[in-house]
């Protein structure tokens, strides 16, 4: 709900418990991705960062005898903290974050992509907009590719796709996404986005 202080709190009590020797205790990736999951909901002004040390504890916690390794959905949480924190260095770090998740073999998704998206429309800088366009198009040629895959239901992450898409500066792009939403379920181009033309 929110409640990073105490999501931590409980996690470090599986800790504790698994040392002194409950094996049921044993912490995990989805444990920390709660915790990450807590921060991005928090409403702490320095929450991405709370976030990091937490994604950089894992690391630590390792060393101990744990193995434990980001999955997708750690770097999905990760990049949401950062993209929703509005940090001058936000948008950077969310991508930065997709780029990892990339080179890991990890596929991304459209909450992945849109969510850096977010993160370029809010930024200010003058290249903001450029990125945010090099990013959609990166995520059109992984569908086209099939790097990509679809999930099996499409509506819900389709349509908070487009709504990012929709609010973005992306020349073109913008307003074909907000055609695109004005459309009757089920009505979705079979691609992402047509080409522009």
């Amino acid at each position: 709900c929110g409640d990073a202080a105490q999501t931590q709190a409980v996690f470090d009590r599986m800790l504790v418990d698994f040392s002194s020797g409950n094996i049921e205790a044993k912490p995990d990736a989805h444990a920390f991705n709660k915790i990450l999951r807590a921060w991005g909901l928090s409403k702490e002004v320095k929450r991405a960062e709370k976030a990091e040390e937490v994604f950089h504890s894992m690391k630590k916690i390792n060393r101990k005898g744990l193995k434990l390794s980001p999955d997708r959905q750690t770097f999905n949480e990760m990049i949401v903290v950062w993209a929703d924190s509005k940090e001058p260095n936000s948008a950077e770090t969310a991508e930065a974050y997709l780029k990892e998740l990339k080179q890991l073999n990890l596929e991304p998704t459209l909450l992945s992509y849109g969510a850096v998206i977010d993160a370029w429309t809010e930024n200010n800088d003058p290249s903001a907009p450029a990125r945010a366009e090099a990013l959609l198009e990166e995520l059109l040629s992984d569908v086209k590719s099939g790097k990509l895959r679809l999930p099996r239901r499409l509506y819900n992450s389709y349509t908070k796709f487009l709504q990012s898409i929709a609010k973005s500066r992306i020349p073109g792009r913008n307003k074909q996404a907000r055609e695109l939403l004005k459309l009757p379920r089920g009505k979705a181009p079979r691609s992402l986005l047509p080409p522009l033309g």
